[in-house]
């Protein structure tokens, strides 16, 4: 498109802003504001076509580049020189004190909370069942490692590594217990003997690839040694522990793989229909008219987002649609704070607009054409507005909110609406 080559002025600030954010944490924070009197030198006035609300769009959200990355020079600024107080500026907590209203997954909390207790259940029939005394070891075991791993989508092969690391611990822990500690005499001596298993098990703890099997060892190690005053061990009773251990995470690793167990890309499907879902509550008048809330629920999925995706093997264009349904969840809630500083007529068109925006974000299978024919309504509503003479900041506001949604929603292809629009009397 035409419209999308930028002019040689724009071309220029985008190269001066690619530079300064460039040069990275040394960058001056006094050329921010050379930068907004830039943008605010080619922020058209008054968008009334395709290519100034294009321009106007891009102006404002090099601004907000502008803010965000202005603000992360001075906190380090502060950092540096040891300042406690924030710039004023940047004491935002009062706007975002109150609920996180962080990402939940109820279906799979009440998943995970199910695995436990069939986990637990399975060990404790059958332990009652064989009438094993030292099975209840196996039913506290199957719990605490279903619930350790709850939090993760598929947490079997990290059980199945676990276990691995658990029967190295229990290894150590016989020899240990029947050959080492019989000799020592005192806790110097015991000091002596635990060091290298334990200091080299916890350097380990410090890599990523051997992080776990540090952090087995050094755990289990102690805890299944079970250090008296007094030396006393049982080979019966230490046998019985370790196989109702073992047999507790067998059953965890057993059941969670039966019960609960997600791939990368159906717990990022999953984000993403809960993000659109919100998105859809925002058009639909149900989120109540907290913007912040929103972005800080759209934002957190995306960061829970972008790790399953990387997993799943996903391309960056997931991401990208997350980006584009924020950016759409913003100006929808900026469009209904716009509502009633419109006329009454605007406010209804916007009212009709509102509802198959609610649709399209809740359908999970909109096609290409649903979005084409959503675009075409966004643009003939942006026509009927862009026709009204004189300056007028309700209307010039609302067309840039509905831009932004219309981009979101269809960023490729340029309008259908025309590219000058006669003007009718104010």
């Amino acid at each position: 498109l035409a419209a999308a080559t930028p002019s040689n002025s724009m071309a220029t600030l985008l190269v001066a802003i690619s530079d300064w954010i460039g040069r990275g944490l040394e960058a001056p924070v006094a050329e921010a504001q050379q930068l907004r009197q830039q943008i605010a030198g080619l922020r058209p006035e008054q968008p009334r076509d395709w290519h100034s609300l294009l321009q106007a769009s891009l102006c404002a959200r090099l601004d907000d580049l502008i803010d965000v990355w202005s603000d992360c020079l001075v906190l380090r600024q502060d950092i540096l020189a040891g300042r406690e107080r924030l710039p004023s500026h940047l004491r935002m907590s009062s706007r975002y004190a109150g609920d996180d209203s962080l990402h939940r997954d109820v279906g799979m909390a009440a998943l995970s909370g199910v695995a436990a207790t069939v986990g637990t259940l399975v060990c404790c029939v059958f332990c009652i069942a064989t009438g094993w005394q030292e099975g209840g070891m196996a039913a506290q075991m199957g719990a605490v490692f279903c619930s350790i791993f709850a939090a993760m989508d598929n947490p079997v092969p990290m059980l199945r590594r676990f276990t691995l690391f658990l029967c190295a611990s229990l290894v150590l822990v016989l020899a240990y217990q029947f050959a080492v500690l019989p000799m020592v005499t005192g806790f110097e001596g015991l000091a002596l003997v635990l060091a290298p298993t334990l200091l080299v098990s916890g350097a380990f703890m410090a890599t990523a690839r051997w992080g776990m099997a540090g952090f087995t060892i050094s755990a289990n190690v102690p805890m299944m040694l079970a250090l008296q005053s007094r030396y006393n061990s049982d080979f019966a009773t230490f046998t019985n522990s370790a196989l109702a251990t073992v047999a507790g995470v067998l059953a965890a690793t057993a059941v969670t793989a039966i019960l609960r167990s997600i791939g990368a890309d159906q717990s990022a499907r999953r984000l993403l229909r809960a993000s659109r879902r919100d998105i859809a509550r925002a058009a639909s008048r149900e989120y109540g008219h907290d913007l912040h809330r929103l972005i800080r629920r759209v934002v957190d999925r995306l960061g829970l987002l972008v790790p399953r995706l990387a997993d799943a093997g996903g391309a960056a264009r997931e991401t990208d649609t997350v980006l584009a349904d924020l950016r759409a969840s913003i100006n929808i809630m900026e469009l209904r704070s716009l509502r009633h500083t419109l006329t009454p007529e605007d406010r209804e068109t916007i009212a009709a607009l509102l509802d198959p925006l609610s649709r399209h974000f809740r359908d999970e299978r909109a096609d290409p054409a649903g979005r084409e024919r959503l675009a075409a309504g966004l643009d003939a509503v942006m026509t009927r507005l862009m026709r009204r003479a004189g300056p007028d900041r309700a209307t010039d506001a609302a067309l840039l909110a509905l831009f932004g949604i219309r981009r979101a929603i269809l960023p490729a292809g340029g309008p259908v609406m025309p590219e000058n629009c006669p003007q009718e009397a104010a």
